[in-house]
């Protein structure tokens, strides 16, 4: 009775994660763990012009850009540096890492830098393409046809976007509700 009691202890205790890095001001406070932007990205200027001291703080101790995050994702994943990216180029990158890995080996964090991305085509004042552009534009995002095509494109990365501290599954256990603990109990204390 003594190793079922063991075991069954086992299964009600849950593992600790812990996440060192969860926002932009947990990435700036800490030395251990190199972090950079994309280089060309409007992140830079972001982080440079904003009046915010967090903002600041990010921009002057920054490392060296990098090309893309899709292109680092092995260094991010491994361990070796931390990315500001955005969040397309991210499950992008966690999707990739899904399809080839079966496993999520990155993380976005739940605080955003930028909460509200916006993407545009520019063209210059008259043109004659804005019109032609807006309405094929909106036509894709009435049809559903954008959504479809970025979810295509991340299939994989959903399974990744859960986080880490309410994954208690790994390793095959899981926490054990009152109703099947219950039947155990009894056997346990009768």
């Amino acid at each position: 009775m003594t190793s079922y009691g063991g075991i069954l202890t086992a299964m009600l205790t849950v593992p600790r994660v812990t996440i060192p890095i969860d926002s932009l001001a947990d990435l700036v406070s800490q030395s251990d763990l190199p972090w950079r932007t994309v280089s060309g990205s409007f992140m830079l200027t972001f982080l440079e012009e904003s009046e915010y001291e967090l903002h600041q703080k990010a921009h002057m101790h920054q490392g060296p850009t990098i090309k893309t995050c899709l292109a680092e994702r092995q260094n991010i994943a491994d361990g070796k540096l931390a990315a500001i990216c955005d969040d397309i180029s991210m499950l992008k990158a966690m999707a990739e890492d899904f399809s080839t890995t079966g496993e999520c080996h990155l993380y976005i964090t739940r605080e955003k830098v930028l909460s509200n991305l916006f993407l545009c085509l520019a063209f210059p004042k008259n043109s004659p393409y804005l019109a032609k552009t807006n309405y094929i534009v909106r036509v894709l995002l009435e049809a559903g046809l954008w959504d479809k095509w970025l979810g295509d494109q991340l299939a994989n990365s959903s399974h990744c976007l859960r986080h880490p501290k309410l994954d208690r599954r790994r390793g095959g256990h899981q926490p054990i509700d009152m109703g099947s603990f219950i039947g155990p109990l009894l056997l346990l204390l009768f």
